[in-house]
C-alpha cells in the first residue's frame, strides 16, 4: 500500500539485497516520512549508506534507530548498530 510504511521498509529491504542502495535508501526514507518513529526503516537505511560509504549519513541513520529501538528494547540490533558505528568512525578518522 503507498501509506503503509512496512511495505517500504519491506521494499528497501530488497534493494539493500540486490545490492540497489540508491534505491534502498529512497524507499527508506519514505519509509520514514510514513512513521518517522518507527525504528526499522533507519537500520536498513544505515547499511545502505554504509554500502556507498557515505560514513556521517550512515552514522547519523544508526544513531536514530538507536534512539527509537531502545523504546522496544531490541538489544541485539541496538548492539549491532553501536559496533557499526564504531566501525565507521573509525574509517573516518583511519
Amino acid at each position: 500500500s503507498p501509506k503503509d510504511p512496512d511495505f517500504y521498509q519491506g521494499l528497501g529491504n530488497v534493494f539493500l539485497d540486490l545490492d540497489r542502495n540508491e534505491e534502498a535508501i529512497e524507499t527508506y526514507h519514505r519509509a520514514t516520512t510514513l512513521d518517522p518513529q518507527g525504528a526499522g526503516p533507519y537500520i536498513g537505511l544505515g547499511s545502505a549508506l554504509k554500502n556507498l560509504h557515505r560514513n556521517k549519513e550512515a552514522i547519523k541513520a544508526y544513531r536514530k534507530f538507536i534512539t527509537l529501538a531502545d523504546r522496544y528494547r531490541d538489544g541485539d540490533l541496538i548492539q549491532t548498530a553501536r559496533e557499526l558505528i564504531v566501525d565507521l568512525q573509525k574509517e573516518e578518522v583511519g
